[in-house]
């Protein structure tokens, strides 16, 4: 992965208010959470200080995980 990455959501609706993306670390760890706003389709997340290995990348609303794919970085 370059310095950053576009992750496709799909349209995030109204029942999906109040998102957000949660990076989670191969032990669980939260590492990273971005609000999502509505109607958005795409995040832009930037690799930071993040270490190379396998992350699971959850849009979560208030009580819901919503979406997860796994994403890894070299």
């Amino acid at each position: 992965m370059s310095g950053h990455a576009v992750i496709e959501l799909g349209p995030v609706t109204n029942a999906e208010e109040n998102a957000s993306l949660v990076m989670l670390n191969a032990l669980g760890q939260t590492v990273r959470t971005i609000p999502v706003q509505m109607n958005t389709t795409t995040v832009q997340l930037e690799r930071g200080d993040l270490t190379s290995g396998l992350y699971h990348v959850q849009l979560r609303s208030a009580q819901n995980v919503l979406r997860t794919i796994k994403l890894v970085i070299e």
